[in-house]
């Protein structure tokens, strides 16, 4: 499995940046894609997932924007982060991983063992 991927910004971030006219208007040029390392870190322990899911978010919030607006636009901003980074967990698909995204958002998740 390749250690770097790319954390891209799907519709919801599209949704988000041309959506709302006040918020186009004043927006500055996004990037729809990122890449975020990985290499150095050890994703099997919680330590290395943390610090994976802080560069994902970072990331997210460079393609998404962070809350820079108010109402309608700032919930397409963080609808945008959340689903990106949702995304690049997926891809990463390390146990630990999705299990500290999933007790930072307060859910539970259920994982199959092979």
């Amino acid at each position: 499995m390749s250690r770097t991927f790319q954390a891209f910004c799907v519709a919801t971030c599209a949704f988000a940046l041309f959506s709302a006219p006040a918020f186009a208007a004043n927006t500055t040029r996004h990037d729809t894609a990122v890449t975020v390392h990985y290499g150095d870190l050890d994703l099997s322990k919680a330590s290395g997932a943390e610090v994976l899911i802080r560069r994902l978010d970072q990331a997210a919030r460079q393609v998404c924007g962070a809350d820079t607006y108010r109402g309608l636009v700032r919930r397409e901003q963080r609808a945008c982060r959340t689903q990106a980074v949702t995304q690049a967990v997926a891809e990463v698909n390390q146990p630990m991983v999705s299990t500290m995204l999933a007790e930072q958002r307060g859910a539970r998740m259920i994982f199959a063992a092979r």
